[in-house]
C-alpha cells in the first residue's frame, strides 16, 4: 500500500468517526438538519455560502484545526462525509491523533453535562459558553457542583489552588478533569 492511499483509508477512518458530531454541529450552530452524511449541502439547499463560512468558523473552533479558505475546494463542503475527512486530514496534517482527543473531550463534555442534569437538575448547551452569565453558576451551585464533579471523578481539588475561571464553560470543566484524572506520570510531564 502507498503512503498516500493510507493517508486516504486515515481520513476516510477517521472522518466516519467525526461524522456524528458535525451533524450536531450544524444543527446546533447553524440550525442545518441534514438526514444523511452523503446529502449534498448545497443541492438541497441546506448550505450557501454564508453557511459555509459560519461552518468553517465552528469546525476551527471546535477541533482546533486550521482551514484557510483560499485553500479549500467547494467539493470539501458538498456534504458531511467530504467535511469530516476534510477534518480528520487536517488533523493528521497537524500530526495529532484526532480520534482519541475529541473522544475524550467530547465524552467528558457529556459526562459533565449529565452529572449537572443528575445532581443539580441543570441543563446546560455544550457550547454555552459562560456558565455565570448564563445563571447556571452561582456561588452555591459551584461548590455543590464540585463536591458532585470530585465524588464522580474521584479527585480532590483543593480550595485555595481553585480556579474558577475553570467552571466557566463545560468544555473548560472537561480539561480541569482531564487534567486531574491522568495518571501521575502524564500529569507531570504536562506542567
Amino acid at each position: 500500500m502507498s503512503p498516500h492511499n493510507s493517508v486516504i483509508e486515515y481520513e476516510t477512518s477517521a472522518g466516519r468517526n467525526l461524522i456524528p458530531e458535525i451533524l450536531t454541529l450544524l444543527q446546533e450552530k447553524l440550525a442545518i438538519r441534514v438526514e444523511s452524511a452523503d446529502t449534498d449541502l448545497f443541492h438541497s439547499g441546506a448550505m450557501d455560502s454564508a453557511a459555509q463560512v459560519h461552518l468553517l468558523m465552528h469546525l476551527e473552533k471546535r477541533f482546533g484545526v486550521s482551514l484557510p479558505m483560499e485553500e479549500l475546494e467547494i467539493d470539501s463542503f458538498c456534504t458531511v462525509a467530504r467535511i469530516a475527512q476534510m477534518v480528520a486530514g487536517s488533523l493528521q496534517t497537524m500530526n495529532r491523533e484526532p480520534e482519541a482527543p475529541v473522544r475524550e473531550q467530547r465524552d467528558l463534555t457529556a459526562e459533565i453535562r449529565q452529572l449537572l442534569v443528575e445532581k443539580l437538575a441543570i441543563r446546560v448547551d455544550p457550547y454555552q459558553t459562560d456558565l455565570f452569565a448564563a445563571g447556571v453558576f452561582d456561588s452555591m451551585t459551584l461548590v455543590q457542583f464540585i463536591f458532585h464533579m470530585e465524588e464522580h471523578f474521584g479527585f480532590h481539588l483543593p480550595m485555595e489552588e481553585l480556579d474558577v475561571d475553570s467552571f466557566q464553560s463545560v468544555e473548560s470543566i472537561a480539561r480541569l478533569v482531564a487534567a486531574n484524572t491522568r495518571p501521575e506520570p502524564e500529569r507531570a510531564q504536562a506542567c
